[in-house]
């Protein structure tokens, strides 16, 4: 829990409560942060082990490699032989102390892929001196939560930020629900758990506001399916997630991504390398960017559509207009 010296604000303590009350948990159990990257630097330095190791489901944003880094802590990139789902075996094997921190989104943050609460008391077992960290970033669009699970495993943390999907703009001011027991052991810096001046309101009109952003979150998946069904017209296989972006499978994903930049349209290579290196991560926002992207892939020029076409052509997804300009492509 916080140290008794220390003062929250009234807005603060109005925010925990109404955490509290929310997800039915003890207000002491609740820690807010301004930042994921530094809140977990900190709490990975809190932890006191000789040989600080993290071990992460891939891929990661770059937040939680720089907080391992400021900690001094080594980074295990756990690679699922099924990018798509969440891969316990990799993780179980690379776990080499009970004291290691096991770190993981669930859903991940830029594959979706996902995890099971069963699966997630099996490696809560595998760490039970370190720390299990679930960070629960879409929470929003997954539903399943491991807050049920907090009050029985002694080395649980649940990360969540409040985003607020009525807007474009994101927010990186989040909380985390850690175990009571394992709280009394973790020593945080004073800046660990305060907000910035004027943050604990506005995280509190993203709360009071949840019906609109359920409302939001309901459309942007039903865009979702509906560009992925348009992009599938052009010959272009694509990835659901339980998020607000949709993975584009491309043979020659940095060519097409120049392509698209050029177009005005913001995509993102997952990786550079491995299973994840042909798939380009599209957010879905709902605005004409969704329709640019069906436009672009419309117009693709045929140097750059002959071997997606190729691609597909042996997998046989082709299907709708987009089906004739690449067999085009292809004579």
């Amino acid at each position: 829990m916080l140290p008794a010296s220390v003062r929250t604000s009234a807005e603060e303590f109005q925010l925990r409560e109404a955490l509290a009350q929310r997800h039915g948990i003890g207000r002491d159990s609740i820690i807010l942060f301004q930042e994921t990257g530094l809140f977990l630097a900190e709490l990975f330095k809190s932890f006191n082990s000789p040989q600080l190791r993290v071990i992460a489901a891939a891929p990661v944003i770059a937040d939680i490699a720089l907080a391992a880094d400021h900690a001094n802590a080594e980074l295990v990139n756990c690679v699922s032989s099924e990018p798509f789902a969440g891969d316990i075996d990799s993780l179980r094997n690379n776990i080499k102390s009970i004291t290691d921190i096991i770190y993981l989104a669930n859903p991940n943050r830029l594959t979706g892929a996902s995890y099971s609460n069963s699966q997630l008391k099996t490696m809560a077992s595998l760490v039970q001196q370190g720390m299990l960290i679930v960070d629960e970033y879409y929470h929003d669009f997954f539903r399943l939560s491991a807050l049920p699970l907090v009050s029985k495993y002694q080395n649980l943390i649940v990360l969540r930020v409040f985003e607020d999907w009525t807007r474009a703009a994101h927010s990186d001011c989040g909380y985390a629900v850690i175990n009571e027991k394992l709280l009394e052991k973790i020593e945080f810096n004073s800046n660990s758990y305060r907000l910035e001046r004027g943050s604990a309101k506005k995280c509190l009109e993203i709360i009071d506001n949840k019906k609109s952003c359920d409302t939001r979150i309901g459309l942007i998946q039903k865009r979702a399916l509906q560009v992925a069904k348009e992009l599938c017209g052009c010959g272009i296989k694509s990835q659901l997630a339980p998020a607000d972006y949709i993975l584009l499978e491309l043979t020659n994903a940095a060519e097409i991504q120049e392509y698209l930049n050029s177009c005005g349209i913001r995509v993102e290579r997952v990786s550079q390398d491995g299973l994840l290196q042909n798939y380009l991560r599209f957010q879905i926002t709902g605005s004409d960017q969704d329709n640019k992207i069906i436009e672009a892939f419309s117009r693709i020029p045929a140097s750059l559509l002959y071997s997606q076409a190729e691609h597909i052509r042996t997998s046989g997804a082709f299907a709708g207009s987009g089906k004739e300009k690449a067999k085009s492509a292809l004579r």
